[in-house]
Order: structure tokens, then sequence, then C-alpha cells
């Protein structure tokens, strides 16, 4: 019923000026930019959305709904409490200011991993540019590790910030690292044909290519083949590929 909700509502002092915001899964998602915000307003308040739902009269008095996230709770207040908490801790004073920068979402990237005491565990290492003192390779590896980390878990934000050239050119090192390099050789070539080994895949080029002879070792990159003398066939992925075991 929204009877006894807006009745309660309207028991909290100056809840005209206050910001109201309804918890419910068909709100607006809820991330980092949106707690930003609402840490600047001076007074909010959360009404707790339920599973089975609240009377839709209840938005006439609601500013704005939000959700945490595509799954179900029995209730609102559980998100509610993820609201305070991401908002609190922005406000001036609650937490040092160096403890909120570079945190996943605050510069729009994921947060660099981080390592504490003692420097070796169970063979596990902090990283040793970590416990050099130098504090610019620091930073760079820093930036790079959450560039990373981004990309391979949440590639998507990449596209919601601006990229330095350095942030470039750290990108295509990451990009590269996740290269897959097959190694194999010629196996038949005369006018008409070329078949090669790579991997665990036979491929059927139908033309000769003047980069590559009989029993030559190449290798594909980047769905690229390349042997000693250049690439063979740009067009690799137009070619028959079969399926066969080493």
């Amino acid at each position: 019923s929204v009877e006894p909700i807006h009745l309660a509502m309207k028991t909290i002092p100056n809840i005209d000026k206050a910001y109201k915001i309804l918890t419910s899964p068909s709100g607006n998602v809820y991330n980092q930019n949106k707690a930003e915000k609402l840490s600047k307003l001076d007074h909010i308040v959360i009404v707790c959305g339920h599973y089975e739902g609240i009377d839709n009269r209840i938005l006439d008095y609601i500013d704005e709904e939000i959700s945490i996230g595509d799954y179900v709770l029995t209730g609102g207040e559980i998100p509610a409490c993820a609201i305070i908490d991401s908002i609190a801790r922005l406000v001036p004073g609650v937490i040092s200011d160096e403890s909120i920068v570079g945190e996943s979402f605050t510069m729009g990237l994921l947060e660099y991993p981080q390592y504490t005491r003692p420097y070796e565990y169970d063979g596990k290492k902090v990283p040793d540019v970590l416990v050099s003192g130098h504090h610019a390779n620091i930073k760079k590896w820093q930036r790079y590790q959450s560039l990373k980390k981004t990309y391979e878990v949440r590639p998507e934000l990449l596209g919601n910030i601006a990229l330095t050239n350095e942030d470039i050119k750290m990108l295509e090192e990451i990009k590269n690292e996740k290269r897959r390099i097959f190694w194999g050789y010629i196996i038949f070539t005369n006018a008409n044909l070329t078949i090669c080994f790579i991997g665990n895949n036979i491929y059927i080029w139908r033309a000769r290519s003047i980069f590559c002879t009989w029993n030559d070792k190449v290798y594909m990159d980047n769905a690229i083949v390349y042997s000693n003398r250049g690439f063979i066939n740009f067009n690799w992925f137009k070619i028959e590929k079969r399926q066969t075991r080493i």
C-alpha cells in the first residue's frame, strides 16, 4: 500500500527538500558516477523496495529509482546499505583523499592489484618494482596493471575514458601479451595449391605463394600466416580448415 509509506515519509523533517530514492530492479543501474553525484547532496531519503513490488503511486513522491544490479533480493534494505556506504565514503573527512584516488571506477578503470607484507608468502612474492623505492616506476606499473585488468575483465570501460598516448602504448603491449602464435610448416605447394600444418589444423590455399616453398617453417600471428620470407596469405580465413590431430 502506498499510504503508510507516504505517511512515514511525511514525518521526516524537510522531506520536500530531500532527494528521494526508491530501490527497485527497474531503476537506473547504480555506479560510481552516481555515487559521486549523490555525495554532493545535503539530504537523501531512501525508500526500500520489496520483491513483491510497491504500489506504483509511490513514484509520485520519488525523485529516482535505483537498481544495484540485475538480480533479485527479498527487499531493498541491502541495496540501500550499499548506496549509503558508497556515498558516505566520498563525503570529505570520512576517509582520506589518498584512499579514494586510484580506486576502481574512480578513474574510470579497475584498480591495480594490491600487495602488503610479507614480501614472500608461500612462495609467492610481491612484484619487485613495488619494493624498489622508484616512485615513477611504481606509478607506471600501477597504471599498466589497472589498464590490463580493465582490458581483461571490463573492456567496455575503456571506451568511456580519455586515454593518454602512454595509455594507448601500454594497451598495445597488453594486447600483444594475449596474442597466440602458432608454429607449423608447409607440407605441400605447387602452382595451384598450398597446404600447411599449423597448430592442430591443416590450412589449404587455392593458390601458390611466392613467399614459401615445401617444408618451410611458418607461424600464424593475429590472423596472418608468415614464413621467414614474408606473409604467405592475408586472407587465410577464406581457406578450407579441417581439424586434425598431432
